[in-house]
């Protein structure tokens, strides 16, 4: 794609930004850590971050890494099985990004769709492929796709990402669900697919499913115990050093790592020898590992999230997603009214920006790496 065709100005790196991550970066991920250390939230330690004043290129320029598709036969199936989801249409899509300043988004199916028949799983993931296929097709100039695979068949899954990425030449990488049956991302049950994709190099999105036992509460198991599971997946690919073993794999957690950056230190704890705690070793320790994951922004819109990654990571691990079209309501008109709470932290519908919070957080050449540089390293095919 020609940088120029979307706006005059450089979209990652300069001096700018080099200058700014020394002056105010730090001062605000060192705010950010103190009030962390203190147990205050961010915004009680200094009030909610200003918003920076600056502009943002005119033209769509974002890519976003965390959302969904749903093909016509896709739902179908799944209306089969009495499983609910939620209406989208190529159109619907295309709308969404041209409202939200979104050049690319690479998808994925959203819901697990295996019921015990390996042959009806590997059709219906065969068929979400063939879509994703004519998808591109058709318009290529706006989609990557994530490919599908037929879990927690191995053998099966290993033919289905040979046939999206040899065949179908898909420049996306693959999304997987925290767990099948149970078994978590990071079991050495998954040892062949962790060898095939670090031979290629893979991107793997982590995007949390339900738990095996019915969640209990006031809230349904997306609100509370989707970020559990992301970080029920994420703690066992870290220990048992899945990251350290294959090192070529890329990934990708979703909705700001669920709650891994909120208990690094309770993993820390776990390495000591103590009554209360095992001994589990990372020679490294958890804080190291968590740093070589990227972190994707869908329903991470507070200033108290984003400080958080900012100070764990920086800009350089953290990616755009939206989450859409789960979240419609996230990007309507009167979001602002649903969640008063955080609302110059939410979507702004007067002016096209999804997420004003990275504004409140990091300088422009950081906001741009957030929201296409890293994207770009990652899928460099999209550009």
């Amino acid at each position: 794609m020609d940088e120029k065709s979307h706006d005059s100005t450089p979209l990652e790196g300069g001096a700018d930004g080099i200058s700014r991550r020394k002056l105010l970066g730090t001062a605000v991920a060192g705010t950010a850590a103190g009030a962390l250390a203190s147990g205050l939230p961010l915004a009680a330690a200094h009030g909610q971050p200003k918003k920076r004043r600056y502009s943002l290129p005119k033209r769509p320029y974002r890519i976003d890494l965390h959302t969904h598709y749903i093909p016509p036969a896709y739902s179908a199936f799944l209306t089969s099985k009495k499983v609910v989801t939620v209406p989208w249409s190529v159109e619907a899509q295309l709308k969404f990004m041209d409202t939200w300043g979104i050049d690319k988004s690479v998808v994925s199916a959203p819901q697990p769709f295996d019921y015990g028949n390996p042959a009806e799983t590997q059709e219906v993931a065969r068929g979400i492929n063939d879509y994703g296929a004519l998808l591109m097709k058709e318009h290529g100039d706006r989609y990557g796709i994530h490919a599908t695979l037929p879990m927690p068949y191995i053998k099966e899954s290993l033919a289905e990402l040979s046939y999206c990425f040899d065949k179908l030449k898909f420049q996306g990488g693959v999304m997987l669900f925290a767990h099948y049956n149970g078994v978590y991302l990071g079991d050495p049950a998954y040892t062949p697919l962790y060898e095939e994709f670090n031979k290629r190099g893979t991107v793997v999105w982590v995007h949390p499913s339900f738990p095996v036992e019915e969640p209990v509460g006031p809230y349904p198991g997306q609100v509370l115990e989707y970020p559990f599971e992301t970080t029920r997946a994420a703690t066992l690919i870290m220990y048992n050093e899945v990251l350290t073993k294959y090192p070529n794999i890329k990934w990708q957690l979703s909705h700001c790592g669920g709650t891994l950056p909120y208990i690094l230190s309770r993993l820390a704890y776990g390495q000591q020898q103590h009554p209360y705690y095992p001994l589990v070793s990372l020679p490294n320790g958890p804080f190291n590992e968590a740093r070589k994951f990227y972190y994707d922004t869908a329903l991470g819109n507070s200033s108290e999230q984003m400080g958080t990654l900012d100070t764990l990571t920086g800009p350089d691990k953290v990616v755009f997603g939206t989450d859409w079209p789960f979240l419609n309501w996230e990007f309507a008109p009167n979001s602002h009214e649903v969640a008063p709470w955080f609302k110059d932290d939410l979507p702004n519908s007067k002016t096209g920006d999804p997420e004003p919070v990275l504004s409140r957080i990091w300088s422009r050449p950081e906001r741009l790496k957030i929201e296409r540089g890293n994207a770009l390293k990652l899928y460099p095919g999209l550009d």
